[in-house]
């Protein structure tokens, strides 16, 4: 096996999972407040790793008149869908994007985009049985601010721990 040079904070993580979220892109609950056109973003995750593999849901409720895009450096698409309150489900084809944008509508809008992300041995990710990290574009990533929640399903026998603002 290859030895892996760690910095001396997941010195304590071997066998744990780290988040660490870009949290400029997110805002806190207090800071949701009184930000009635707040952009909600759900994400979901597991991993498989025995190919390495991230897998996840990102749900996205974006109030009438918002734009958003999420960048999705090395991130595939498996399925994307994007319905207006108003409207019938409508389909994008996940084909070869770097990024998704929803333009402003007069109405709500829900956005639900299934992906996976191949994560090979790297030094600012890495899912292998010791250990997984997740430093830096591991998720679609938004452009605007989003009132953030997170849920992972993690392999027995890992702790999972995540960078917060609160």
């Amino acid at each position: 096996m290859k030895k892996r040079r760690l910095p001396l904070h997941f010195i304590c993580l071997i066998t744990a999972m780290v988040f660490n979220i870009q949290l400029p892109a997110f805002v806190s609950l207090s800071q949701a407040k009184g930000q009635g056109q707040a952009i909600f973003y759900e994400l979901a995750i597991s991993f498989d790793i025995h190919t390495q593999q991230l897998n996840g849901t990102a749900h996205l409720k974006i109030p009438p008149g918002r734009e958003i895009s999420l960048f999705l450096d090395g991130i595939v698409p498996t399925g994307v869908m994007l319905k207006n309150v108003s409207d019938s489900p409508a389909a994008f084809s996940p084909d070869q994007m770097d990024h998704i944008t929803i333009r402003p509508a007069p109405v709500a809008q829900e956005l639900f985009l299934s992906f996976k992300k191949q994560v090979d041995d790297h030094h600012d990710n890495f899912i292998t049985n010791e250990g997984i990290a997740l430093i830096s574009d591991w998720f679609p990533s938004p452009s605007e601010d989003v009132l953030f929640s997170l849920s992972a399903s993690i392999p027995k026998g890992f702790v999972a721990l995540t960078e917060s603002d609160t």
